[in-house]
């Protein structure tokens, strides 16, 4: 897969991976509703990682399209949840940096076996969705920007900003 960043900041990603693009946002619409339609209490506080939320977000898509499902190293997911939760206590106002730090860490730690950027995706996303906001990215936008990070194409303050672009008041 190939991300590249272009002066202006965006990201483009290969026309070749257009169907990895529509499932993955698929599965994001797909848990997103479904968490609306759950959620009778109030939302999450911004940025509260849920251990327990990143391994039913990992483990639905993975039995849908294949891949190799379990957690590689539970540290490092509860290290992402973590760093989401600290966020969360001290952002002020931000929405985007607990959803840019819990896509970050997911998607770089790899503390699961596979599927570590649709995971980082649907967590994020959802996280977003549950604070009341909408991500307003194209399946290219998302897709390139999940990519970029783990490729070591764009870093946590970078993908914060990105976030900041994309997430509107629902």
């Amino acid at each position: 897969m190939t991300t590249s960043v272009a002066q202006d900041g965006s990201l483009s990603l290969r026309r070749s991976d257009e169907r990895q693009m529509a499932v993955a946002r698929e599965v994001m619409s797909r848990h997103t509703r479904a968490l609306r339609e759950l959620t009778k209490q109030p939302p999450w506080p911004i940025g509260s990682g849920s251990s327990e939320v990143a391994m039913q977000a990992h483990s639905e898509p993975l039995a849908q399209h294949g891949g190799g499902a379990g957690v590689r190293d539970s540290g490092l997911l509860e290290s992402a949840m973590a760093r989401c939760r600290y966020l969360a206590a001290h952002r002020g106002p931000d929405n985007a940096a607990p959803a840019a730090s819990c896509a970050y860490a997911t998607g770089c730690n790899q503390a699961f076996v596979a599927g570590n950027k649709l995971t980082a995706a649907v967590v994020s996303e959802t996280l977003s969705v549950m604070n009341g906001c909408d991500l307003t990215a194209t399946d290219a936008e998302l897709v390139a920007a999940f990519l970029a990070p783990a490729a070591g194409d764009l870093g946590g303050d970078a993908l914060a900003d990105w976030f900041r672009d994309h997430l509107v008041p629902a």
